[in-house]
């Protein structure tokens, strides 16, 4: 709340100095540029869509090719059911800026929701690969390279559950294969939880896959 009325202070204080001086500085502008921006993600995370999209359109008309406006479209048009349109959306920020973690991760996000898998293993690797500070975001539960090896893991769980719930039984490459993936998922928790002791999501999920590799072991 407090975010907000600052940027619309200072949103107000721009289009001030702006109508005095009408051939506006780039400052100004990548100032004005960047409040739209706050506000709309603001908006956003508060689920007032409507409102977002409209502060992004004004953010758009300042700068339409920057990466940021393309960045939170991706995020709009994903929660309104439009995957093909916030691919897009992402991929344009990749072609700008490659090593953008947030966009790889949720290019990632998208394509494990469309049961891509191997496509989204591929992004996430990339989310973890450009995050290896662990950068704190706004509104992030945890930084982009954590929850990017979350997810990495769950993906590997899915593609071993789509091997255990075949009707017939696995060959010795498959197998291997299958404890491969176990390895990874498990190995990429570790990690997570190496970083950071405190990221409780990657420590359940872990003791989950440490339980079901003891009891597979049991049964062995």
């Amino acid at each position: 709340g407090k975010a907000i009325i600052e940027y619309w202070r200072a949103i107000q204080a721009i289009e001030a100095a702006k109508s005095e001086s009408p051939g506006a500085t780039s400052e100004l502008k990548e100032s004005l540029l960047h409040a739209h921006l706050r506000v709309s993600e603001i908006y956003f995370h508060s689920n007032w869509s409507e409102d977002a999209r409209s502060h992004l359109e004004r953010a758009a008309q300042i700068d339409p090719d920057y990466p940021g406006v393309h960045l939170l479209r991706g995020k709009l048009l994903r929660d309104e059911g439009e995957t093909a349109l916030a691919v897009q959306e992402l991929l344009t920020v990749l072609k700008k800026e490659p090593s953008n973690a947030e966009a790889h991760y949720y290019l990632g996000v998208l394509y494990q929701g469309a049961k891509q898998y191997k496509e989204a293993i591929a992004q996430y690797e990339k989310a973890v690969e450009n995050d290896p500070e662990l950068e704190k975001l706004p509104f992030e539960s945890a930084p982009i390279g954590l929850q990017a090896r979350l997810q990495l893991s769950r993906t590997y769980r899915r593609l071993i559950q789509d091997y255990q719930f075949t009707d017939r039984s696995l060959t010795a490459a498959e197998q291997a294969e299958v404890g491969k993936m176990e390895d990874k998922g498990i190995a990429v928790l570790e990690e997570a939880v190496r970083k950071d002791a405190n990221y409780a999501e990657a420590k359940q999920e872990l003791i989950g896959l440490l339980y079901g590799r003891a009891a597979a072991l049991g049964r062995e």
